[in-house]
């Protein structure tokens, strides 16, 4: 199955495994509690269901700033809390699988979305999904990865 790398915390709040009841999880959607777009510089032909693969190294600068992006998201407020302690009780697991999705499109920059920021490529997502951790090397770009769904 393929499966894309995204550095922490981005790859948390794509994933939230936080939110487990499905129905919760479709309103978290709606509410932008989830990051349903995933900023690329590059773009994909690429349509259709991948693992998320969280990276070894975080993305210290926006990690630094995670309290504006918690408090002053345009869509609402998104449980900094949740997300304080997932972070201090090892839970933003890293260097393996961690969720899947479904990349439906890829948004140019007229696209709108709240997690949509300058980047050229917008990957859309839906249907997110958290999964077991399974530790696996990252590679660059989408790759193949051999884990079964469940």
């Amino acid at each position: 199955m393929k499966a894309l790398s995204i550095r922490q915390p981005w790859a948390w709040l794509i994933v939230r495994p936080d939110i487990v009841d499905s129905k919760e999880r479709q309103l978290a959607e709606k509410q932008n509690r989830l990051k349903t777009i995933e900023n690329r510089t590059w773009t994909t032909k690429y349509r259709g269901e991948f693992l998320i693969h969280a990276s070894k190294t975080w993305d210290i600068i926006e990690f630094r700033n995670i309290k504006r992006i918690f408090y002053n998201f345009p869509s609402g407020h998104i449980d900094y809390n949740n997300f304080l302690y997932a972070f201090k009780n090892g839970r933003l697991k890293q260097g393996g699988i961690i969720g899947r999705a479904i990349l439906y499109e890829v948004c140019l920059s007229a696209f709108r979305n709240p997690w949509y920021d300058l980047s050229p490529y917008g990957f859309a997502l839906k249907n997110i999904l958290p999964l077991s951790f399974m530790p696996c090397k990252r590679q660059l770009g989408f790759f193949n990865v051999n884990y079964k769904v469940e």
